[in-house]
């Protein structure tokens, strides 16, 4: 079922890409590789079962977490999937897009308040399943677990896209605040697998924050990114501007 919704996602994504290319549209295919890696990262991470490898043991389990949360996430926000389905839609369904991007609740979550809650709920959910029950119903339920997944990818694109800076959205923060954010992750999962006395959380997650740290780091060199100019250029504009000058 995932390795399946995977691929269909895949394909669009291409197809997608294809056309913006064709159009002239503005789209890497460093991109569509990420995205594509991003997908894999996933699937690799999701899937039903580990054979052996399930039961009992915790290296499998903090790879996953690692991968679903720190991996897989920032890989797809580099793929910037939002941007691209703006240049390649026609402009009715490009404007319905953007008002959706415009509802409350989403800007609740990714306006400028997000700069205090996506940290907080990032760092924060790796904390609550650690040391609250929820690993051990987790462990315990198949849907808990599969909802826990889901979980952890949710907060983990609420924070890397954001930080990784390629696709449209609302609050961005610049490459420092990026930098800084992601580098917190590594006194903070060290604390997480000290109080855990967990090797496998602290390598698997400590990989992951590097991983991180270097992606936003590269990409966000001297780089801005931009809405790309096209027919709904208006309405691309997520944040109020200042009225021109009489």
């Amino acid at each position: 079922m995932v390795l399946a919704a995977m691929v269909v996602i895949a394909v669009a994504y291409v197809a997608a890409a294809m056309i913006a290319v064709r159009h002239g549209r503005a789209h890497s295919p460093a991109s569509t590789i990420a995205f594509l890696a991003g997908l894999a990262v996933l699937a690799l991470a999701m899937r039903e079962t580990w054979g052996p490898y399930d039961d009992g043991t915790p290296w499998v389990h903090d790879a996953q977490h690692a991968l679903v949360m720190g991996v897989a996430p920032a890989l797809l926000a580099l793929g910037a999937p939002v941007r691209l389905s703006l240049q390649v839609l026609p402009t009715r369904w490009a404007r319905r897009v953007v008002a959706v991007l415009h509802l409350r609740p989403l800007r609740a979550l990714c306006g400028p308040a997000a700069a205090v809650h996506v940290p907080l709920d990032y760092y924060g959910v790796m904390a609550a399943y650690l040391f609250t029950p929820w690993a051990q119903f987790a462990d315990d339920n198949a849907v808990v677990h599969v909802a826990t997944h889901g979980v952890f990818l949710l907060c983990g694109l609420l924070f890397w896209v954001p930080v990784v800076g390629a696709d449209v959205g609302g609050w961005r923060p610049d490459r420092r605040t990026s930098l800084r954010l992601v580098e917190l992750g590594m006194p903070i999962y060290a604390g997480f697998a000290l109080a855990t006395s967990s090797l496998s959380l602290l390598l698997a997650n400590e990989a992951a924050t590097l991983f991180g740290l270097t992606l936003v780091a590269v990409h966000r060199r001297g780089t801005r990114v931009a809405v790309p100019r096209q027919r709904v250029h208006e309405p691309l504009v997520l944040a109020p501007t200042p009225a021109a000058p009489p």
